[in-house]
């Protein structure tokens, strides 16, 4: 019983609501796949320019491939976390009568 009153009560979407978030959603992971292959660009030439200083430490070698590897890897999970969130507001309960206005976009910093 509690689960069927609670799933009344559950809060429901327009989908013009849904779509604007998971929109807004897509263009910051856009943004963020610019910067991830950004990421893995840079990675390459640093490692690539390394390697060629053979004189250099395999030590700092290491490091400077630490570096570019954790900044993929953040990059990466940023990625994958918009994913998950446009995924998750397209998933949101839609109000099939809801004709509400298109919602203002969140505002964010760069």
């Amino acid at each position: 019983m509690l689960r069927i009153v609670s799933e009344r009560a559950r809060r429901r979407y327009s989908q013009r609501h849904v779509d604007a978030r998971v929109a807004q959603v897509d263009a910051i992971r856009l943004r963020c796949a610019d910067t991830l292959e950004s990421a893995r660009e840079a990675a390459h030439a640093a490692l690539d320019g390394a390697r060629d200083h053979l004189w250099l430490p395999p030590e700092l070698l290491a490091r400077v491939g630490a570096v570019h590897r954790a900044n993929v890897d953040l990059a990466q999970a940023l990625h994958d976390d918009l994913q998950r969130l446009a995924r998750d507001f397209g998933a949101l309960p839609v109000d099939t009568q809801a004709q509400g206005p298109v919602p203002e976009p969140v505002a964010w910093e760069a």
